[in-house]
């Protein structure tokens, strides 16, 4: 059983989502504010937390530092309104699991709730593990880290609309391996012998499929 703590002042929602935690098997929390928030997160440890933008007392990013120095480092699903089109940037930039734009399904939210809660107990299970930091997705900068792979997917179907097909070249051992765990290496290109001089960070290249 997990424990799952939504950040949001929408009453309703409060209560539909926290009556689908339940028949998921899970706790739940329900914080209306950032400074509720922090306090939900201090009085115990948190699995997933689902955080809304726009919260009555701040912008919901401007906790995710506080989220991820918290016991046990929680997983982030960002919930985003219809107009916030950058919201969804901003979320995997920040390093959120994933995003879930409002209006808010049970199953808009119990699919990427369950992948996390996933995520976390295989992590858990191969620890120690190497830990990754990412500040780029596209280019030659940091590798990027398991929070990055939603953007890799949503970056994927929207080149292939134009008939492009991203290539992951010398990704690191723990990349290629968080690919596999959540059953995308197929939907990459992986390379490990792109250019003699690359080295060994993550970087993705558009090319013609």
């Amino acid at each position: 059983m997990a424990h799952i703590l939504l950040i949001d002042d929408d009453a309703t929602l409060r209560e539909t989502f926290g009556a689908l935690v339940g028949r998921l098997g899970h706790e739940f929390t329900w914080a209306g504010t950032l400074v509720d928030g922090r306090r939900a997160l201090a009085d115990g440890q948190t699995d997933v937390v689902l955080l809304d933008l726009r919260l009555p007392d701040g912008y919901g990013l401007s906790l995710m530092a506080e989220i991820k120095a918290a016991a046990g480092a929680p997983e982030v699903i960002i919930i985003t309104g219809q107009d916030d089109p950058e919201g969804a940037a901003l979320a995997i930039k920040s390093g959120a699991w994933d995003y879930i734009q409002k209006p808010l399904t049970p199953h808009r939210v119990s699919l990427p709730l369950t992948r996390a809660l996933e995520y976390r107990a295989q992590k858990a299970a191969r620890r120690p593990r190497t830990v990754l930091k990412r500040e780029a997705i596209v280019g030659s900068g940091p590798a990027m880290d398991s929070s990055g792979v939603g953007a890799l997917v949503r970056l994927q179907t929207a080149l292939a609309t134009r008939g492009k097909r991203l290539i992951l070249a010398n990704p690191l051992p723990a990349v290629a391996d968080e690919l596999r765990l959540r059953d995308l290496s197929g939907f990459f290109l992986l390379s490990w012998d792109i250019h003699p001089d690359m080295g060994q960070e993550a970087l993705l290249l558009a090319s013609d499929a």
